[in-house]
């Protein structure tokens, strides 16, 4: 049985709308000669990473330049606590036939990579426009990404503000 979407390069955001990604790993990518054997050159980068919305994990390869930093200082760096979140330029996914496995696999694979400002925490707001009040201008399928910079004291005060909304909600329910 064949496929069309074999071989294709399938933006990556089609199956994950979330490219925001927590960086877990950072591999050098290793060319290869005709023997299919690694060889000492390298020739980019494989970035393992989950994503922040659904957690699951991949290994998206970027090809050519150098990696956000080498393998051994992020993993002292994570070890020490830190976070870090990243995105994709031109995320892809394509499937194909892998014949140990005999089965279809997917491979990802990106142009560059770059850090997500860690200065402040980036909330990410989904909404869907015109869902509930039946706008005719907004369509149901439109969903936009916000990314909204907040500090400490801006998040304590987003969750106090809708913990107080909702103790006046269940309260007003309880007398209705």
């Amino acid at each position: 049985m064949s496929t069309k979407l074999a071989y294709k390069n399938i933006p990556l955001y089609i199956i994950e709308p979330e490219q925001l990604f927590a960086l877990l790993q950072i591999k050098a990518v290793p060319a290869y000669d005709e023997n299919h054997k690694p060889t000492s050159n390298i020739v980019g980068y494989s970035y393992t990473v989950a994503n922040t919305d659904s957690f699951e994990k991949y290994n998206i390869k970027v090809l050519g330049g150098k990696p956000l930093m080498s393998p051994e200082e992020l993993r002292e760096r994570r070890e020490k606590g830190e976070r870090f979140i990243v995105e994709f330029d031109n995320a892809t996914v394509k499937m194909y036939w892998d014949r140990e496995a005999k089965t279809y696999a997917d491979s990802y694979s990106a142009d560059g990579i770059s850090f997500v400002s860690q200065s402040s925490y980036d909330i990410v707001v989904w909404y869907n426009l015109g869902e509930k009040n039946g706008c005719d201008f907004c369509q149901p399928s439109k969903i936009q990404r916000r990314v909204m910079p907040m500090n400490a004291m801006e998040v304590m005060t987003l969750v106090l503000v809708i913990f107080a909304l909702l103790c006046i909600a269940f309260h007003k329910a309880a007398y209705v």
